[in-house]
């Protein structure tokens, strides 16, 4: 059986006020590692006695830094291909407002699922989708239809007997 001393050894590196105390608890800590986290606390603690109470009210001091060097030299080019071209260029980023598009769906009762589906106008594509919907209607499916990926498709089902309304939303990259 295999046990993680890591959190005994940060614990005895974080109570230790020096290098020597850090190193004294992580010795103390490591034959009590096998017995769980509570056993090594309280061997520690029972080990340390009054001491980690003194050192509490010790303050750390400040490190100070000095002025900062001077700049490096420009790496090396990134690598080209085998034929000596130009790596493939990373995807485009969003550079302009998304446009949210909304379909309201009225759902009868049913045990059934309904859909409701919104489109992107022309020119845009769609970048994600989600859904409204009133109490006692179930959304099981809220997704890009594929394989055109041109709208979002909201599936859900009316489990009351009166009418219920299904909001699909789909949000739209001009391109």
């Amino acid at each position: 059986m295999v046990h993680d001393i890591r959190p005994a050894v940060m614990n005895a590196i974080r109570s230790g006020i020096n290098r020597r105390g850090a190193l004294a608890a992580l010795l103390a800590a490591i034959p009590f590692a096998s017995l769980g986290p509570e056993s090594t606390s309280a061997a520690r603690n029972q080990r340390q006695g009054n001491r980690s109470a003194k050192s509490e009210g010790k303050k750390r001091k400040k490190a100070r830094t000095g002025p900062a060097g001077p700049a490096g030299a420009q790496g090396p080019a990134g690598e080209r291909g085998p034929a000596g071209e130009q790596g493939a260029t990373g995807p485009k980023a969003i550079t302009s407002p998304l446009v949210e598009r909304r379909s309201q769906c009225p759902l009868s009762p049913s045990t059934f699922p309904s859909f409701c589906i919104v489109s992107c106008g022309a020119g845009e594509i769609p970048i994600s989708g989600g859904f409204e919907a009133t109490t006692g209607v179930n959304v099981i499916r809220s997704f890009m239809r594929f394989p055109s990926a041109d709208a979002w498709v909201v599936a859900g089902i009316n489990t009351t007997v009166q009418g219920q309304t299904l909001s699909a939303m789909v949000y739209c990259l001009p391109t």
